[in-house]
């Protein structure tokens, strides 16, 4: 929350689908948004990114969590 309103955060991670360690590639990222407790993997194939929701999080508590598909 801030002066303006609400502010949508996101947590990122990265992966690769490189097989050589010394050169990795960015293939994609998930990314949790907490407000909705959305779970997304995006991937870029030729110029466009693709964006498929793997579901909903829901905290059972502080550390452990359960990923519900849809």
């Amino acid at each position: 929350m801030t002066k303006s309103g609400n502010v949508r955060l996101s947590i990122i991670a990265f992966f690769s689908r490189s097989k050589d360690p010394s050169a990795p590639t960015c293939d994609g990222f998930y990314q949790y948004v907490p407000s909705t407790r959305e779970m997304m993997m995006w991937t870029r194939t030729q110029d466009q990114w693709r964006r498929d929701l793997h579901g909903t999080v829901t905290w059972v508590n502080e550390r452990t969590y359960r990923l519900d598909a849809r």
